[in-house]
């Protein structure tokens, strides 16, 4: 656009009014020569939109905002909009204007990928946080080149109130997931407020998820690229302020890395044995189905080599018999069969319930067992053992045996498991004791040193 000798008055008296705040004189000059404005922004060191600004024009900036919209979105050489500009200052009035104006210029990064957001926290100015979040929300879950939210921003930069501020947003907006958020190094806000021993912010910040454990835990006991807790970086330091934040974490559950990866570790094998049976379940099926197979072969067998009438016993044998194996040796074999029995068809029971139709399979394994039952009976010879005055009949018996081989094994894995756990519990006692003393260690010279100083 060419300037033609009577352009350089309106010039001049338009830029008068821009100073002036003279929102009659930039309307009539408007009215005179409308593309006035697009010829002062390619002529003037900076368009009428920014001179507006400086000049703290309000009015003017209101109107040349309202007719040529697309000056808002102007970028300096850094990338800075307008509204980076007034976020810096904390000029809350003019950033009300221009978020009316245009509020997705809120979500405009510079060339250091951070919106006004950022700057406005940067620069602490927790008023116009309040300002931008409220006009756009969405602003408030943006993340820089190195993954920063605003979060990140105010606690690299020790911004108590604008950190505040946002929490406070957060939390109307319901947006408090974003404090698990992580930058490029894997660090939440919390991470970075226990590096810098921000004492305000880190008791700021637990609370925040008090009314949900879940959530909490998600956040105090998250690890970075490093593997590090919150509580793992509070205890690598030893200085006074990390000795005030580190009872806040461990009231909000704060655990080690070493701790985490352990009951992460048997998650996961819980998780993976789940997995495996459901993997593995059709092969279990038929394992088990060979097992119950067998037993009824066996038994079916044991009377042409055992008849029952030959080992029918007429006088009853001491209970010290029964140990001593000189009952019939059909009654041994039906022990082992039944004990063998009865853990597979519980197990298959199992199987087969979570199965489509599965009460029906269910119901068909009681049937399976109630013929097994009348099956022992047919083979079992007559006999009785004598404990005390008492006599117990050869089937009860074998019965007995059964069941007590099952419940006594079943105790006994029972046990082992929980003396396994508590050993390893107890291990684990002996190396957080032997780290928290040298970590009181620590603190009592770092303390002593400050007196002396």
């Amino acid at each position: 656009m060419s300037i033609s000798d009577d352009s350089l008055p309106i010039l001049l008296s338009l830029s008068d009014a821009i100073k002036r705040d003279d929102i009659g004189s930039l309307e009539s000059i408007l009215s005179t020569k409308p593309e006035i404005l697009e010829l002062a922004a390619q002529i003037w060191p900076e368009d009428p939109f920014i001179l507006a600004y400086n000049s703290k024009s309000l009015r003017v900036f209101m109107e040349i905002g309202r007719r040529k919209p697309e000056f808002i979105r102007t970028k300096k050489q850094d990338g800075d909009t307008i509204l980076h500009l007034a976020c810096a200052t904390g000029d809350k009035e003019m950033v009300s204007v221009l978020v009316r104006i245009d509020s997705e210029l809120c979500c405009v990064q510079n060339n250091l990928s951070m919106t006004p957001l950022h700057t406005a926290v940067k620069h602490g100015q927790g008023d116009v946080v309040r300002e931008l979040v409220s006009a756009c929300p969405e602003s408030l879950g943006i993340q820089t080149s190195q993954l920063e939210t605003a979060f990140h921003v105010a606690v690299k930069n020790n911004k108590c109130y604008a950190f505040k501020v946002l929490l406070e947003e957060a939390e109307k907006l319901d947006k408090e997931d974003l404090l698990k958020k992580e930058d490029d190094q894997g660090d939440t806000v919390l991470h970075v407020a226990v590096s810098n021993e921000l004492v305000l912010i880190v008791k700021m910040l637990l609370p925040s998820y008090r009314s949900s454990r879940t959530g909490r835990l998600k956040l105090v006991n998250s690890m970075n690229k490093k593997g590090y807790t919150a509580l793992d970086l509070c205890n690598m330091n030893p200085s006074v302020s990390a000795a005030r934040i580190r009872p806040i974490l461990i009231e909000a559950d704060a655990i080690e890395s070493n701790s985490l990866r352990k009951s992460e570790s048997s998650i996961s094998k819980s998780n993976s044995g789940s997995k495996w049976l459901t993997e593995k379940r059709d092969v279990l099926l038929v394992i088990l189905a060979i097992f119950i197979g067998v037993v009824f072969t066996v038994s079916s067998a044991l009377p042409t080599y055992f008849p029952k009438g030959n080992n029918n016993v007429s006088e009853p044998f001491q209970f010290e018999a029964v140990a001593t194996g000189r009952l019939p040796l059909v009654f041994y074999f039906l022990v082992c069969l039944t004990v063998t029995l009865t853990i597979s068809a519980c197990f298959l029971t199992v199987l087969l319930y979570k199965l489509p139709l599965g009460y029906l399979l269910f119901l068909s394994g009681i049937a399976i067992f109630f013929l097994y039952i009348l099956l022992a009976d047919y083979i079992m010879p007559e006999f009785f053992i004598k404990l005390g005055s008492h006599e117990i009949s050869s089937y009860r018996l074998m019965w007995i045996l059964a069941l007590s081989y099952i419940f006594a094994g079943t105790l006994l894995l029972l046990v082992g498991k929980y003396l396994l756990l508590g050993f390893n519990k107890f291990a684990d006692w002996l190396i957080m004791r032997r780290l928290h003393d040298s970590i009181s260690a620590n603190e009592g010279k770092q303390s002593g040193d400050i007196e002396m100083e």
